[in-house]
């Protein structure tokens, strides 16, 4: 126990784990004229806008993704 309060008290901050890759901004809904595949890819235009039904519910109604599923039926 001495040993790991010893190493928590002097131990360097990891810069990658001090916060978000957003600054903490949600990032913004990427619309699908944005979204640039790999030569020979496409983007499935349904699901990609089932996906952007689902996180709308997540965000309107501040649930995770599961609940957002559920509550549009998918």
């Amino acid at each position: 126990l001495a040993a790991l309060k010893e190493f928590v008290t002097t131990a360097k901050p990891i810069a990658a784990l001090t916060g978000t890759q957003t600054g903490g901004i949600a990032p913004e809904t990427v619309a699908l004229s944005n979204v640039k595949t790999a030569q020979g890819w496409e983007v499935d235009t349904d699901q990609a806008a089932l996906h952007q039904q689902i996180v709308s519910y997540q965000k309107e109604y501040n649930v995770d993704i599961q609940t957002a599923i559920v509550a549009l039926g998918v």
